[in-house]
């Protein structure tokens, strides 16, 4: 029943802003006040220590994370700074086609920095301080050079890496439902207004280099016209750039720096280096095969949460599905295609539609093979997109394959119930690709994966080895089948368990609905709490320090 209240408040805009203001002042105001009261703590003194937080939109809850990191950072002398939008950019996460008729769309980030931030007494930087009539100039040309190249930049401009970044943020607006028949209208300005704040951020970053040359830059996201120039641009100018992002795997914690997860196989080695024992201990196994065995029986907090899936045994998915075991069974496990901005973790394909419709040219109407597409289940339980790949694909070839079923979500069937019946799994680049190597179930990453690189299995690094895997009625899918278990575990509880570093500051992390912070007293916390010692280290320590060991 909350769920769907909270769905519903989401839902309408109206609501929505009546909600944020009575739970400020029935929750937040008093409390807060008092958790962030620090006329009696000593400030320390540092030189030459800035740090900027570029939060940019200021209405997810994550940023109040955020800011009581940078609060405990300015009290141990560095000199913290809060960068935001003060509704200046043209196109951002906030802005899409669900609010286009919200007249004040912007009012929950401008709520938050009038009535909550005042409170932590950071400097805010806005935004169009940065604003010139060069840059108006430099963005005016750019999108000319974008238009007359058929809406991309060459390989040889300065703004060609923004490319992906531009086209993920334009889906994103569209929760997937992009029209790309012609450029006109609605979706001509909103590529034109990403375009337009990618090559501000471009430009800012450049700006606040120069003006504060910070320590470290850090957000909650690197990807989007909003943020993925400052990653680009701080990662690539020193490895300043820092990211605390969301995790579904533990519901109370944040994980750091996920971009470097994807391949993480230089972070596992870095955590393996740091411990005496290569090799876990026996508590450490027991936490991580009881992880797996909750995974795999339906028990996680987030399949809870959104009611993904239901108890089936193999005789009624068999019934349900029409499994022919004579066929070559191939299961695509597609996710959430327009969102987190998916098109820089490719790999043999830059794009989920382009290795979907590619492998379904390949095998349709292939009357040895089937092929079942699992769309994620999160297309519309928590994610609401506009269009699903059910629809998509219908769109595209009609009544046109023979050999093809889609496992919907209605079904609600767990992917690790469908082993018996796959003999090759193709996924993206999500933990599927983990859970099937697990599961001993032959499968094939087509993006940047977690384990790219370890050797845990068979890997394909191009179209033409991908091409003779599934074209050859002979091919032996067990080389996709983990060898080194042992191996694998040790990754398993790595990237699963300790990337998953514990947040205890507020009730949860994953869908929290914030009304103030779980302390009484930020001085007592930030004398006493071990953690709050831990992630300042990971903010301020740079690549020696290492993320996992908490």
């Amino acid at each position: 029943m909350i769920n769907f209240l909270k769905k519903k408040i989401n839902q309408n805009h109206h609501l929505k802003k009546i909600y944020i203001i009575f739970k400020y002042y029935f929750f937040i105001k008093r409390k807060i006040s008092q958790q962030l009261f620090d006329k009696n703590i000593k400030f320390e003194t540092l030189k030459n220590k800035k740090i900027i937080f570029t939060l940019v939109e200021t209405s997810h809850p994550i940023n109040f994370f955020l800011m009581l990191l940078a609060k405990i950072l300015q009290i141990r002398g560095y000199q913290v700074s809060i960068l935001v939008c003060d509704s200046f950019l043209k196109g951002c996460e906030i802005k899409s086609i669900r609010s286009i008729n919200d007249k004040n769309v912007c009012f929950s980030c401008k709520f938050n920095q009038n009535k909550v931030y005042p409170f932590f007494k950071l400097p805010i930087i806005k935004l169009s301080k940065f604003y010139n009539k060069k840059i108006n100039l430099k963005v005016n040309n750019a999108f000319k050079r974008y238009k007359n190249n058929s809406y991309n930049f060459q390989s040889e401009d300065e703004f060609f890496y923004l490319n992906s970044a531009i086209k993920d943020s334009v889906e994103r607006y569209f929760y997937g439902n992009v029209k790309e028949k012609k450029i006109t209208g609605q979706l001509y300005k909103v590529i034109k207004s990403h375009l337009s704040t990618a090559i501000l951020i471009h430009e800012i970053s450049k700006d606040i280099d120069k003006k504060y040359n910070p320590i470290a830059v850090v957000s909650a996201m690197s990807v989007y016209s909003s943020w993925y120039p400052f990653f680009y641009y701080f990662k690539n100018n020193g490895n300043r750039f820092k990211q605390l992002s969301l995790t579904q795997y533990n519901l109370k914690s944040l994980v750091f720096n996920e971009f470097e997860l994807f391949p993480a196989l230089n972070r596992l080695k870095k955590f393996l280096n740091s411990r005496k024992n290569k090799n876990l201990t026996r508590f450490e196994n027991i936490t991580t095969l009881k992880f797996i065995k909750d995974r795999f029986k339906g028990y996680s907090e987030i399949f809870k949460i959104d009611s993904y899936y239901e108890k089936k045994n193999v005789e009624e998915i068999k019934h349900l599905l029409k499994i022919d075991k004579n066929k070559k069974n191939i299961f695509l496990f597609t996710n959430v295609f327009w969102d987190v901005g998916l098109t820089q973790r490719g790999l043999i394909f830059n794009s989920i539609k382009k290795w979907v419709f590619y492998t379904i040219d390949l095998l349709k109407n292939n009357s040895n093979y089937h092929i079942y597409i699992k769309p994620h289940p999160a297309e519309f339980k928590s994610a609401e997109s506009a269009i699903g790949f059910e629809e998509i694909i219908k769109n595209k070839y009609k009544d046109s394959i023979s050999n093809i079923t889609f496992i919907k979500a209605d079904y609600k069937i767990k992917p690790y119930d469908l082993k018996p019946f796959i003999d090759l799994a193709l996924v993206f680049n999500g933990t599927l690709n983990i859970e099937f190597m697990i599961q001993k179930v032959p499968v094939i990453s087509c993006g940047l994966s977690p384990t790219l690189g370890m050797g845990l299995n068979k890997e394909i690094r191009n179209i033409s080895e991908y091409k003779k895997v599934l074209m050859n009625n002979d091919y032996n899918f067990s080389n996709f089948i983990v060898k080194n278990y042992k191996k694998l575990i040790i990754f398993v509880y790595f990237y699963f368990i300790k990337n998953s570093i514990p947040w205890n500051y507020t009730q949860y992390v994953y869908g929290e609905n914030f009304k103030g912070f779980n302390f009484k007293s930020l001085d007592i916390l930030n004398k006493s709490d071990p953690m709050v010692n831990h992630w300042i280290k990971c903010i301020t320590k740079g690549d020696k320090f290492v993320p996992e060991n908490w």
